[in-house]
């Protein structure tokens, strides 16, 4: 049953691949290089879900804190609301806005793009475990295994996350702002699989929030850099009109849940991501690992 559902999940892939190739979306090396990303998460999961039984252990008491239980209803009810009443005419407000405004955001929002984080990540994660091996001195060694854990933290938070948002665009399909600006069509269409139906939740926003989080969660310090960078890059997405308010706070949301979650995962298949001497995070943010 395993092999069928991977085997369907492959075609599926490679059918969306060829689509995006023949509809000139995408180049040939970027249709392959999700193919292999895709390939290698889903053969990680399937030895630690399947073959070694890892997701009983790592759910084991996993479940999410109650006191977060009163801020996801109040961001529910903030994604209705903006739906309803916002995203409507704040996308006609920035469609009119100055284009130069527009020319600014489009260069910040090259920073919400996944590729070149789990590129570098991969990269990171490859160079330090090799060189991890190779050292003769246990301390640089033990440091060097440490940092490759972190570079494979930050690959898992924004793969994980990616992946969670690209189901769920082809899912929703919701039109984007540019078919509301030319036919005045908004809403969901329920499954689509062109990237005019893509607009729920927002990648961009999705990334960016994962890589800070995740950034938080390893080193808090930066808290404040994280923060004006990912607001920066998710109020890109609304103000050069390709996404609406409510896509990027769904992307944010899904990007930090996510980070927060293989976080917890890591902790519980015992990948420490704490080097010695490092600083604790603020009370409320420990409070939810209980």
């Amino acid at each position: 049953i395993s092999a069928c559902l991977v085997g369907s999940e492959m075609c599926i892939r490679d059918s969306f691949g060829l689509a995006r190739l023949a509809q000139g979306g995408h180049f040939l090396s970027d249709v392959v290089f999700s193919g292999l990303l895709v390939y290698g998460v889903s053969s990680l999961l399937y030895r630690a879900i399947v073959v070694d039984d890892r997701l009983a252990r790592w759910l084991g008491g996993f479940g999410p804190p109650r006191r977060l239980a009163l801020p996801s209803l109040l961001v529910l009810l903030a994604l209705l609301l903006s739906i309803a009443f916002v995203d409507r005419p704040v996308a006609r407000f920035f469609h009119d806005s100055d284009p130069s405004l527009r020319q600014v955001f489009q260069f910040i929002t090259q920073f919400g793009l996944s590729k070149g984080y789990l590129v570098i990540t991969a990269l990171l994660f490859a160079a330090l475990r090799l060189a991890a091996f190779g050292a003769r001195d246990e301390r640089l060694a033990a440091a060097l295994a440490l940092h490759a854990r972190r570079a494979l933290f930050l690959f898992a938070v924004v793969a994980g996350s990616g992946l969670v948002t690209d189901i769920a665009k082809m899912i929703f399909g919701r039109a984007r702002p540019k078919l509301l600006f030319a036919d005045g069509f908004y809403g969901f269409t329920w499954g689509a699989g062109q990237t005019d139906y893509w607009s729920f939740p927002s990648g961009h926003a999705t990334t960016v929030a994962a890589l800070a989080t995740g950034l938080y969660l390893l080193w808090p310090r930066g808290l404040a850099l994280y923060l004006v960078v990912a607001l920066l890059v998710a109020a890109s997405r609304v103000i050069i009109t390709a996404h609406y308010p409510s896509d990027v706070l769904t992307g944010a949301v899904i990007g930090g849940g996510i980070a927060w979650a293989v976080w917890r995962g890591f902790a519980r298949a015992g990948l420490g991501l704490a080097g010695p001497g490092a600083q604790p995070l603020p009370e409320g943010t420990r409070s939810l690992e209980r």
